[in-house]
């Protein structure tokens, strides 16, 4: 029971409080679930015993609490005003897993120390399901050249065909329209990207 496992009833309404890194909140389940298994608790019971739709059984509410945490789910392509942003170490890990949690393809920004702005993104995260066209590699490249060549992304920028990043980016604003764009590229639609960044030719 979550009370042996030295996990409360209590410890779960935690888990909702913004107060706490979602990334801890994850650790926290992922420990409770791996004790509730080695304790060898069998799974909800469907007697009369116990609501199986509540969370009387102490399974069922770690299972909810899981599902509270991790699948908070990001619209895929996600558009600029809900793109993450994973400054820092602990808000890159809580994306990521989530982008794995979803098999969706990652994209974050991230501020960085000389007021820019980086934009990554990787399609690893979304499994081997997901397919991205030779022609779509292309436009990506294409376009992360236009922007280094405009001094608008540094010259370590990422051009794929999995992973993506563009340092140096002037404003946020900018960062989660660059992120959208290519989030949607990597989805099979390019017009945001050429939108974004259009040809000179």
């Amino acid at each position: 029971m979550l009370l042996d496992l030295g996990f409360r009833g209590s410890d779960l309404d935690q888990l909702a409080c913004t107060d706490m890194p979602r990334l801890h909140r994850v650790e926290l389940l992922e420990s409770s679930l791996k004790q509730f298994v080695a304790h060898g608790e069998p799974d909800p019971p469907t007697d009369t015993a116990f609501d199986t739709h509540s969370n009387n059984h102490p399974y069922v509410a770690i299972k909810d609490a899981w599902h509270n945490v991790l699948v908070q789910t990001l619209p895929a392509p996600c558009p600029a005003h809900l793109i993450p942003d994973a400054t820092g170490t602990e808000a890159f890990h809580d994306a990521y897993r989530r982008a794995m949690a979803q098999h969706a393809v990652f994209v974050a920004i991230e501020f960085e120390n000389r007021q820019r702005w980086t934009v990554k993104a990787d399609t690893l995260t979304a499994g081997p399901g997901h397919a991205v066209t030779e022609a779509v590699n292309d436009a990506v490249r294409a376009a992360i050249t236009r922007l280094v060549q405009s001094h608008e992304a540094d010259l370590d920028a990422y051009k794929g065909p999995i992973y993506f990043m563009m340092h140096g980016l002037r404003s946020e604003e900018r960062a989660r329209e660059l992120a959208a764009a290519l989030h949607a590229a990597l989805y099979g639609n390019l017009t945001p990207l050429t939108r974004a960044v259009p040809s000179t030719t």
